[in-house]
């Protein structure tokens, strides 16, 4: 019986260390019915095996020595520097997570430098030490322009005296920091530079940070950098950026953080228009009396639906396309498409709603934080121009305008409070 037991627990102890680095990393990700946090430390230490790096195994093994007050990270890392000398990972996982180590988070530099030093064209590295630098940069005259609804005395008086006297704080840090905006600045354009040579594929992110720090420092580096053209995209690079006239010399925007939500937004609304069927209107060539309006709606746990109108000298043809899925979820396919012409009073009546939206003073791009919702977009193309607007709050003119077009395309909705 004891050979047998024996025997079982050896099998078991087989088939999971034969288990494969996804079925692991699965298994670390999801708690089961009765399972405890930290109950799997053993499959997390097997992923690490497999793969010393591997960040999921490495998380859950840290989070198992913070919930239990084990101080073994410093340990851990020591032990990953020695056994990969030559290797820059280590460094980057430490900066990666520092606040799991007992230091100052100034020390998230020193690790990547170090890994510069074994590597010095590390791509991540550069890149965290130029944001590290931006961001310290453009710290003191970063303004925020949303609404700061944590002001507001509905909320409690002794709330909103706490947060006022946190603001005053913040205020002081950032006068005391202008000192230094300068040097900031010029460590922050030499990670930048360098990366526009090492990582070209940044370009389309960082070209909006570089052009503010030379007004900054007062550097004219004439053609040197050029904003990429995006030819094989659907959106123009760094297109929902609400940029002033004179933008490059505006300090407070941190137009680093602003380029990569762009770029995130690009990518997303991309992919969701793609498995909609749907090309790109920046890339498509027509004719001087063609003008093309592109409604995108991707309600968080709703089906996405494309509503485009062509118009020309001769007709106005709706064309739609709805997904399967949600608009918040990867695309599962097109589920409905159809198209038709539209009388001249309806297209009529489609101007006088659009007209009301007054596109061209929409920003760019408007979002609220929420964790429900949906992502509207709104495109315009004509030979000359190309323009696209992103928000996840529709005004009024812009919704009935939408439901105008689902209701000439006969779409029924099954809950229009969704879109």
């Amino acid at each position: 019986m004891k050979f047998f037991l024996k025997l079982v627990f050896i099998l078991l102890s087989l088939q999971t260390y034969s288990q494969t680095v996804n079925e692991l990393e699965y298994e670390l990700r999801v708690l089961r019915s009765g399972e405890k946090e930290g109950d799997k430390i053993k499959l997390a230490r097997q992923l690490q095996d497999k793969e010393p790096f591997n960040e999921i195994a490495i998380d859950y093994i840290f989070e198992y020595y913070s919930d239990r007050d084990i101080d073994s990270v410093n340990i851990f890392f020591d032990k990953l520097t020695q056994t990969f000398p030559k290797n820059a990972e280590p460094y980057l996982l430490k900066s990666r997570f520092i606040h799991y180590l007992n230091v100052e988070y100034s020390q998230k530099k020193e690790f990547l430098n170090k890994a510069l030093e074994i590597e010095p064209n590390n791509i991540e590295a550069t890149y965290n030490l130029a944001e590290e630098y931006y961001r310290s940069f453009i710290y003191p005259t970063e303004v925020d322009r949303d609404v700061n609804l944590y002001n507001d005395t509905s909320l409690g008086t002794e709330f909103s005296a706490a947060i006022k006297e946190q603001d005053k704080e913040i205020k002081k840090r950032k006068e005391e920091e202008k000192a230094f905006q300068k040097e900031y600045a010029e460590k922050a354009l030499g990670y930048f530079e360098k990366l526009w040579i090492i990582t070209p594929n940044s370009r389309g992110i960082i070209y909006f940070p570089i052009k503010q720090l030379e007004c900054f420092l007062k550097i004219d580096s004439a053609d040197k950098y050029n904003l990429p053209e995006n030819k094989n995209s659907f959106f123009p690079a760094g297109h929902f950026i609400n940029k002033n006239q004179n933008w490059e010399c505006d300090f407070t925007i941190n137009y680093l953080f602003a380029s990569e939500s762009s770029d995130s937004s690009s990518e997303y609304i991309t992919e969701q228009l793609q498995g909609l069927g749907e090309s790109s209107l920046f890339q498509k060539q027509i004719s001087d009396k063609t003008q093309i309006y592109r409604y995108t709606a991707l309600p968080s746990f709703n089906y996405p639906i494309c509503l485009t109108l062509e118009k020309n000298t001769k007709t106005a043809k709706l064309s739609w396309n709805i997904g399967k899925g949600a608009g918040g979820y990867s695309p599962q396919g097109i589920k409905e498409s159809g198209h038709k012409n539209l009388t001249s009073n309806e297209w009529n009546n489609f101007r006088d709603l659009f007209e009301k939206i007054k596109y061209s003073t929409l920003p760019n791009k408007k979002y609220f934080l929420m964790t429900d919702g949906t992502t509207w977009v709104l495109e315009y193309k004509t030979s000359s121009v190309y323009e696209a607007k992103e928000t996840n709050i529709a005004e009024k003119a812009y919704r009935e305008s939408f439901l105008y077009l689902i209701k000439l395309a006969k779409i029924k909705l099954e809950r229009e409070d969704a879109y």
